[in-house]
């Protein structure tokens, strides 16, 4: 099967554009995420597990923070990109709809490829600038792929852990996974700030 690979040197193309793709997409029931990644050249897996980690593929998801902002729907975008997005026409309630929502997620995960390279730097910053903040939020994205089978499992995982039953979003996940390529091959991928393109080894 073919090894997904990142476009190089591609930009982000505006919100705008992509919502003019949105007038051909498929029924409102499909949410998506793997024609967004490819719009905006960011890793489908990646973009999935961003979302599931938002909203458990909920779009009607709103998350409430303590600095007054929300995140909104599928990708969970928060409130701060209001200004912005509203110069494309996508006002909070745009945001609800799952297509509209994954098309933004995109756009803003591949600012910030844009910004740091395939990297899981730039999956950090789609949450938070912050390094601590990002990171910690890195590293729950990778927990979710981790889980769906297409990251290697940690080395100092527990046998208790392992054996801990499904939460009880267990469902949730389950089909989201279904979404997703089967499970990578056993090549090692670097934590931390590696490069996105260890990834490719997800067939």
């Amino acid at each position: 099967m073919r090894t997904y690979r990142l476009p190089p040197q591609r930009r982000a193309r505006a919100p705008s554009l992509a919502l003019a793709a949105l007038l051909a997409c498929a029924p409102a029931a499909a949410d998506c995420i793997d024609d967004a990644a490819r719009y905006q050249g960011v890793h489908p897996h990646v973009l999935r597990a961003i979302a599931y980690h938002e909203s458990r593929m909920k779009p009607e998801t709103v998350n409430h923070n303590k600095n007054s902002t929300r995140d909104i729907g599928l990708m969970g975008i928060n409130t701060v990109h209001g200004g912005e997005l509203s110069r494309y026409g996508i006002g909070p309630e745009r945001l609800f709809d799952p297509c509209v929502n994954a098309y933004v997620g995109a756009w803003l995960l591949r600012r910030k490829v844009d910004k740091y390279g395939a990297t899981w730097k730039a999956v950090a910053a789609y949450h938070s600038e912050t390094p601590q903040i990002g990171e910690a939020y890195m590293r729950r994205i990778q927990d979710v792929m981790r889980r769906w089978g297409l990251l290697p499992a940690m080395a100092a995982a527990t046998p208790a852990a392992a054996a801990a039953k499904p939460s009880a979003s267990a469902a949730n996940e389950a089909t989201a996974t279904t979404a997703v390529a089967p499970v990578a091959s056993a090549a090692s991928a670097r934590n931390g700030s590696g490069e996105l393109d260890a990834l490719a080894t997800i067939r």
